[in-house]
């Protein structure tokens, strides 16, 4: 199919040999591995802007993301959508336990996501329910990162919020050679997950590049940290 907004590239990865080449591997399913947990599985690929899931339709599937970046979108009064999360590599969502997705989702930036049937994700969780901390695979992503988010606006400035989400964004995204931190949001995106507007992030990018904490080139798809330590006291 396709690799565009309208269909999504499938790849179906029904062999565990798939699974051993993954980059998440390690991070989320090294404990599911000899539940056989890539049969039915599959890798989709979406391009950025795709909608991946709609709110309140069947939640028949696990999402696991790979690489990229998703945005997990509300519906607000005035009819609107909201950004309530963000998705990186490692993240997992689509395990409400409602069985509804309680929000949409849409391909923030160019997305790889396994996609495990929900009722096979759950019968492996319910396996390994003896784990001293089930919590990286059985909590529902969603709910932890809308308590984040709140611990993150509460009483906080504009350029603490930002200097805050600069450093997430920089401790989840893999190390670049040339020491950029790829940015999974356009920085409209990043004023509405702040609860901020745009203007406004844009003074703050440039009083954070004034005083050298961060290099940027006007676009939304990379910045530089040099001095993340500095950085850490701004965020407070």
């Amino acid at each position: 199919m396709p690799r565009d907004q309208r269909s999504p590239c499938i790849a179906p990865i029904g062999r565990p040999a798939a699974c051993a080449l993954c980059d998440m591997r390690s991070v989320v399913c090294d404990d599911l591995t000899r539940l056989d947990l890539s049969r039915g599985a599959a890798t989709v690929l979406f391009s950025r802007g795709a909608p991946i899931l709609h709110a309140d339709t069947p939640a028949d599937c696990a999402w696991i993301v790979k690489s990229g970046a998703v945005k997990a979108t509300q519906s607000r009064g005035n009819g609107q959508s909201g950004i309530i999360a963000l998705m990186l590599p490692g993240d997992s969502f689509g395990l409400e336990r409602n069985g509804r997705y309680l929000f949409g989702a849409v391909a923030s930036r160019d997305a790889s996501i396994c996609v495990v049937p929900r009722t096979k994700f759950q019968r492996a969780l319910a396996t390994l329910s003896t784990r001293t901390d089930p919590a990286p695979l059985a909590a529902t992503h969603e709910l932890i990162a809308a308590q984040d988010r709140l611990r993150l606006l509460a009483r906080r400035s504009p350029q603490e919020r930002l200097a805050r989400y600069l450093l997430w964004v920089d401790r989840k995204s893999p190390a670049r050679a040339d020491g950029r931190v790829d940015m999974p949001l356009d920085w409209c995106d990043v004023a509405d997950f702040l609860g901020i507007d745009l203007a406004t992030i844009r003074v703050a990018l440039r009083t954070l590049r004034r005083v050298g904490m961060m290099t940027w080139d006007g676009g939304d798809r990379s910045v530089t940290l040099p001095d993340r330590r500095m950085l850490t006291e701004i965020a407070g």
